[in-house]
């Protein structure tokens, strides 16, 4: 049972991650901007993929956790921290956070290097005077769904502690 709640953990949070990141791909590469930064481009969504991934892992497995043992958002977490309980949930947010953590930040970084560096070339590009044409306008708009896209995660982890 528990073997199956580790792929359970694991497998879920793949699919579904592989396919808002296929749809996402396929809307930012109809921006013309970003096409002309493909290298950065790899890398961020590279970077977010995978920092996406680890977040869905742990997402799944505290609502796992709160399903096997009937608690809410704080009680679980309680139960977690003060290792009241066994399992394939509180073994992947407890042992596995000790590789999880440090893959965050550095997906994080590196997501937010990369998208700065796509900031820039287009920075680059801009006229100087007179009002940006609407090719910026929607690069702007873009670029900011991108960023927000790395601020997302977090929030959704951090709201389940709450319920």
């Amino acid at each position: 049972m528990e073997i199956f709640q580790i792929v359970l953990c694991f497998v879920i949070p793949a699919i579904i991650v592989f396919f808002i990141q296929r749809f996402s791909m396929s809307k930012l590469r109809s921006n013309e901007f970003i096409l002309q930064t493909p290298k950065p481009f790899f890398v961020f969504s590279s970077a977010r993929l995978l920092y996406w991934y680890i977040f869905a892992v742990m997402i799944t497995a505290f609502l796992l956790a709160m399903l096997l043992y009937n608690g809410n958002g704080n009680e679980t977490r309680q139960m977690i921290a003060y290792k009241t309980t066994t399992g394939a949930p509180v073994f992947i947010l407890e042992q596995a956070s000790v590789i999880f953590l440090p893959l965050i930040f550095i997906t994080l970084f590196t997501a937010m290097i990369a998208l700065a560096v796509i900031g820039r070339s287009v920075l680059k590009q801009m006229p100087e005077e007179g009002k940006p044409t609407e090719r910026f306008t929607r690069f702007r708009f873009t670029f900011v769904l991108m960023a927000l896209s790395l601020i997302i995660p977090p929030l959704a982890f951090g709201s389940l502690l709450l319920l």
